[in-house]
């Protein structure tokens, strides 16, 4: 008979690991059921950074035309949907084998934190990548305060 010593401490970890994957798989599935970043329909892979003077959201829109992409500004939060062009053509030639472009219209919304200047958001698609720059307000932007007033620069 051949028994294996398992250490307490290699147990820990492949517990934890098993929990991570069975609460990743929750979260996953209470996605479909409860957006709770109301997203809805397959999104496309985005990037989301920050600068001193503004937030970027990039989204990858491979096909997406100018005309399927509508963007909104309420407060803080900015929600993008993007229209996907339909595969009717392909369904009238004949069936489908494999299907993993999704023809359906779809939504995010983003909660940007601090105040944002909405006056001047701006939207660019080049390449199939939508690149999105939403302004900060002065209020928010980062300011260099002088401990010694009589030694400082002034600009």
């Amino acid at each position: 008979m051949l028994t294996e010593y398992i250490a307490p401490r290699n147990m820990m970890f492949d517990f934890r690991r098993r929990m991570d994957q069975f609460l990743s798989g929750l979260a996953q599935e209470a996605e479909t059921v409860w957006p709770f970043n109301s997203l809805s329909g397959s999104l496309p892979a985005s990037n989301i950074w920050e600068n001193k003077e503004a937030y970027f959201v990039e989204l990858a829109a491979p096909g997406i035309k100018e005309d399927n992409i509508s963007l909104s500004m309420i407060g803080n939060e900015l929600t993008i949907q993007l229209e996907r062009p339909s595969c009717e053509e392909t369904e009238k030639v004949g069936k489908f084998w494999r299907q993993e472009r999704v023809n359906e219209s779809s939504s995010m919304s983003i909660s940007l934190p601090g105040v944002i200047d909405s006056k001047d958001i701006t939207a660019d698609l080049k390449n199939g990548i939508l690149v999105i720059r939403v302004p900060k307000s002065e209020e928010t932007q980062t300011k260099k305060i002088c401990v010694n007033a009589s030694k400082c620069k002034k600009d």
